[in-house]
């Protein structure tokens, strides 16, 4: 699971998201790509993904991904009428992130990139998957003994191109 975080919004974790899921493809790896991002869910702009997609559930109440260019995308956006505010605490879209995450039928995907909203996942949060392949959201204290296992995490930050101060 490769999470794009950032404490601010506007600072290009949809385009990255995108960009970063079809290099993942064209590398030959099959990819999930999650909308979370529920302030601005601009996945499906980007992707240029068709207006109306409705999130799709089977009969056990699991979500089925879009298929968009052979890559499993499910976003937020496919919840909620265009354009509706949704006025959640952070609490609440923390624990939607969780559920579409952990939800969705990703099927057999080596990455899974998920567009996090800006600064709804605290420092002391991150997304990783379990050894039986499920998603789940974890404190950095877990973080650290699945890191232990795991080996170096990997951030990226493209705020120096942008002239955004830091």
């Amino acid at each position: 699971v490769i999470p794009i975080i950032s404490g601010k919004g506007g600072v290009g974790k949809s385009t990255m998201s995108v960009n970063l899921a079809l290099s993942l493809k064209d590398r030959g790896y099959t990819v999930g790509l999650c909308d979370a991002d529920i302030d601005t869910p601009n996945v499906p702009q980007i992707a240029g993904l068709p207006e109306g997609i409705v999130l799709q559930i089977t009969e056990d109440d699991r979500i089925i991904p879009y298929n968009w260019n052979g890559i499993n995308v499910v976003s937020l956006a496919f919840s909620f009428p265009e354009g509706a505010p949704v006025l959640w605490d952070d609490s609440q879209k923390q624990e939607a992130i969780e559920q579409v995450v952990r939800l969705t039928n990703w099927g057999d995907i080596g990455y899974l990139i998920v567009d996090c909203p800006a600064g709804c996942l605290t420092a002391d949060t991150m997304v990783y998957t379990n050894p039986s392949g499920f998603s789940e959201v974890a404190t950095m204290k877990e973080g650290q003994m699945i890191h232990s296992f795991a080996g170096e995490l990997k951030t990226a930050e493209n705020k120096d191109r942008n002239g955004i101060p830091h």
